[in-house]
């Protein structure tokens, strides 16, 4: 795995904090274990998953995934 300078992982930093908003999730003890490994099982991230589910429940594009008309998703 490649090393990251500190100056990379700033720009990202700023990259990320002018483009993106934060959304904490509480769940109760041990339910992030069990959506951690869902996520993990369906070859997704937690935040990936929880964008899909958003999307498809509100059929709009979140996170870089869209509900199509036939109802399937296509990651952007």
């Amino acid at each position: 795995m490649p090393t990251v300078s500190k100056a990379q992982q700033q720009c990202v930093n700023k990259y990320i904090k002018n483009n993106y908003d934060d959304i904490k999730l509480r769940v109760k003890k041990g339910q992030r274990e069990l959506i951690q490994a869902y996520a993990k099982n369906k070859g997704e991230s937690v935040s990936a998953l929880i964008c899909r589910l958003l999307s498809n429940e509100m059929g709009i594009e979140i996170g870089g995934v869209l509900k199509t008309v036939d109802n399937k998703d296509n990651n952007l």
